[in-house]
């Protein structure tokens, strides 16, 4: 389950981290970022398609699950 949360952070437009990074971004480049988003679920499932986030979530997410579990003490 925290691996979701973890992949719902990846900064494009229809997830939340692309929320995120359009609020963080100046404005010239939020505007250019935000008009991704009609297009961000075809993004998705390209990056989905070729192994992108198969990529992020074993590099990424996955050191940070261990981490976190290891706190958790489970």
């Amino acid at each position: 389950m925290s691996g979701l949360a973890l992949i719902n952070l990846v900064p494009i437009p229809p997830l939340d981290g692309g929320r995120i990074a359009v609020s963080l971004l100046p404005m010239r480049q939020s505007i250019a970022w935000s008009r991704l988003e009609p297009y961000g679920f075809f993004i998705l499932i390209g990056l989905l398609y070729f192994g992108a986030l198969d990529y992020l979530f074993r590099h990424v997410a996955q050191p940070i699950l261990k981490f976190l579990l290891f706190f958790a003490g489970a």
